[in-house]
């Protein structure tokens, strides 16, 4: 399957259930420390490339709004333009500092062990 043959929204929604799956097979789903590492790997993963899918509908958002195809059912288009590059702005900055602390997370996960008892 390739990447074009979904649309956006529907593989956002699949990564939005896969999480949701991790929520429910932890931690009975860990079994040793390189299991929460993979996980938190993973994870890490999604929040690294979060920003990048922000941006792409910040664009997608300008563009639209600079050619005049969008409208606002509430006559207020410019602030509603404007709260939502924000907002995703602000998701983008919280996603990309969620990477970082996921990555020290792995950083301290990468020396656990099990001690066998």
């Amino acid at each position: 399957m390739s990447f074009h043959d979904l649309p956006p929204a529907r593989w956002a929604s699949q990564a939005a259930e896969a999480v949701r799956a991790v929520n429910h097979t932890t931690p009975s789903g860990l079994e040793f420390p390189s299991d929460a590492y993979d996980t938190v790997a993973a994870l890490g993963e999604v929040a690294e490339r979060l920003p990048q899918a922000l941006a792409q509908i910040n664009a997608y958002l300008h563009a639209q709004q600079s050619a005049g195809r969008l409208r606002s059912d509430r006559g207020a288009l410019d602030l509603d333009v404007e709260l939502a590059v924000e907002g995703l702005t602000n998701a983008a900055r919280s996603a990309q500092t969620t990477a970082e602390h996921l990555a020290v997370v792995r950083a301290g996960l990468s020396h656990l062990g099990t001690t066998g008892h």
